[in-house]
């Protein structure tokens, strides 16, 4: 039976190096069942080494993201499994456990290996669980055995796994989980240690601790000079668009007061058109009655001083005009009575000059003076008797 059971582990090994993790999955799984449930010195060794084959064939379908229902069913594992890194990695530890009976009977080679797969996979709460399951449930004589000293065979390759697993526990599990206090008292109470491997973990852990604070406060401080540039950020960015919005409401009362300006300036000077326009018109215009009966106050004012002036003008003209036409009557007269006494074609010649002068005149007649018109209608008179006299 066991060369059967080492030719099934060979084969598994060699599917594995062939990179064909499934089929070895199954082959390493086939070589385990066929294991007797106790442990023996005759099997120990490849018993040993097919669960370690088997770790190796987990570990590597699950970090090249390979695990499925198929490579799930492959390693013995339920499907359920698949879904995390933790419901796997707890698989695996459950199906070690059933191999082994018992926790505490678990080769702790397989243990370290175990805890160091929830390392890599950043799972370490199972790693905290396998390691406290292993170590709640290790015998009095495995604990006895291991905390005696001096131990009779230093290179004991059990030994030194089983302090491995405690010192990965401590000084990596629980502080992977900012559980320094755990880890601190974990280790002042073991009862595998001895002092001296006391004081050294702890002091390992303190400084573990410290670097963890130191960092911790660094990524604070980053992260508040982060809020505070942000938050400057925000402030000039607030800032840039108060100044903005400043501007743009300066930009537009200057732009409304330009237009108002240039309304009120449009308004003045259309008003000072429209005064000067009325303004030469009144200066064209002679004081007139308005329809209601009064005359304009503004051109009386302007043009009293005026009228006063043509009134006086128009007092003195009648006189001096009145004696002027006297004298220009007297001189017509008796310029006709001469021509009464001369012959009838003179007097024809004088009439006709007269009639053609009449004509002349009577396109202007709307420009003549009254005095004027007075002479001519003298004229008409005595130009119309001696045609009678002459013509009797």
């Amino acid at each position: 039976m066991s060369k059967s059971v080492q030719a099934n582990y060979e084969k598994a090994l060699r599917l594995f190096l062939l990179t064909k993790y499934t089929p070895a999955a199954t082959q390493c799984v086939k070589t385990l069942q066929q294991l007797p449930a106790e442990s023996t010195p005759e099997f120990e060794g490849v018993r040993y080494s097919a669960y370690m084959l088997y770790l190796n064939i987990a570990a590597t379908l699950i970090t090249q993201g390979k695990t499925t229902h198929h490579t799930a069913q492959a390693l013995s594992l339920s499907p359920s499994s698949v879904q995390s890194y933790e419901q796997f990695v707890h698989g695996v530890w459950q199906f070690l456990v059933s191999g082994y009976g018992v926790a505490g009977y678990v080769d702790p080679r397989l243990v370290l290996a175990c805890l160091t797969m929830t390392l890599k996979l950043k799972v370490a709460p199972v790693g905290r669980q396998v390691a406290e399951q292993w170590y709640a449930t290790l015998d009095d004589g495995t604990i006895e055995y291991l905390s005696s000293s001096p131990r009779e065979n230093d290179n004991d390759v059990y030994a030194d796994a089983c302090l491995k697993a405690i010192e990965t526990y401590a000084t990596q599990i629980l502080p992977a989980m900012n559980d320094y206090e755990s880890a601190l008292s974990f280790v002042q109470y073991n009862a595998i240690l001895d002092d001296d491997r006391k004081e050294a973990l702890q002091s390992q852990i303190q400084q573990l601790q410290a670097d963890a604070q130191r960092e911790r406060q660094a990524k604070l401080e980053q992260k508040k000079r982060a809020a505070e540039q942000q938050q400057r950020q925000r402030e000039l960015e607030e800032k840039r668009r108060q100044e903005e919005k400043t501007r743009q409401l300066a930009q537009a009362e200057a732009k409304k007061q330009e237009e108002a300006e240039a309304s009120r300036f449009a308004n003045v000077s259309e008003s000072s058109a429209s005064s000067s326009n009325s303004s030469s018109s009144t200066s064209m215009m002679t004081p007139s009655t308005t329809p209601g009966g009064s005359s304009s106050s503004s051109s009386s004012s302007r043009n009293s001083g005026s009228t006063e002036s043509k009134r006086e003008v128009i007092h003195r003209a009648p006189r001096s005009m009145a004696t002027s036409m006297d004298q220009n009557l007297e001189a017509v007269k008796s310029w006709l009575r001469q021509l009464y006494t001369t012959s009838t074609a003179a007097s024809f010649t004088f009439l006709l000059v007269v009639f053609a002068f009449l004509g002349l005149m009577r396109g202007f007649r709307g420009r003549l003076s009254q005095p004027l018109k007075t002479i001519l209608s003298k004229l008409w008179q005595t130009a119309q008797m001696g045609t009678k006299v002459t013509y009797l």
